[in-house]
């Protein structure tokens, strides 16, 4: 296990977005600018979906959601949170840097916030942003908000 999982192994991710008037702000607000891009039948991909509050969210708005997260507790959760909510959400275990599951060009839009924070070096972040690029379909937009130690790679276009 590393260390990013072994610090999610006892951190409250699930509240992580509803905890404070600050991150629910921050939940809002990245909400606010994704709306502008769905539609139904979008495909998305949620990469560091921790336990999917987005990537839920886009599969209320009748998106095609794929979630990955690298934290094994986080895929069971988001598993049983999806089976409860009766959500169609396909849920997988990954590393952000090796997307190699998915294939070129599989998606409209690609959520990368969170695994760019935990990646040290250039070259993972690097290696991290190649592969988001690759499985986005191409003719689609990038565009990567910065805010504080947060990243936000939102891929789409309108």
């Amino acid at each position: 296990m590393n260390k990013v999982q072994q610090f999610y192994q006892s951190y409250n991710e699930d509240s992580r977005l509803v905890k404070d008037d600050y991150h629910r702000v921050e939940f809002i607000t990245t909400l606010y600018f994704l709306d502008d891009y769905l539609r139904p039948e979008l495909q998305v991909i949620d990469v560091g979906a921790g336990t999917g509050r987005y990537a839920f969210y886009l599969a209320q708005q009748n998106c095609c959601v794929t979630a990955l997260d690298v934290v094994p507790k986080y895929v069971d959760l988001m598993r049983e949170k999806a089976k409860e909510q009766s959500l169609d959400v396909d849920i997988a275990q990954g590393d952000a840097r090796d997307l190699a599951q998915f294939g070129d060009a599989g998606f409209d839009m690609v959520l990368c916030m969170g695994p760019l924070y935990h990646l040290k070096t250039e070259k993972d972040r690097n290696k991290t942003l190649s592969e988001c690029l690759r499985i986005l379909k191409t003719g689609r937009h990038y565009r990567r908000c910065l805010r504080e130690s947060i990243c936000l790679s939102s891929l789409g276009s309108a």
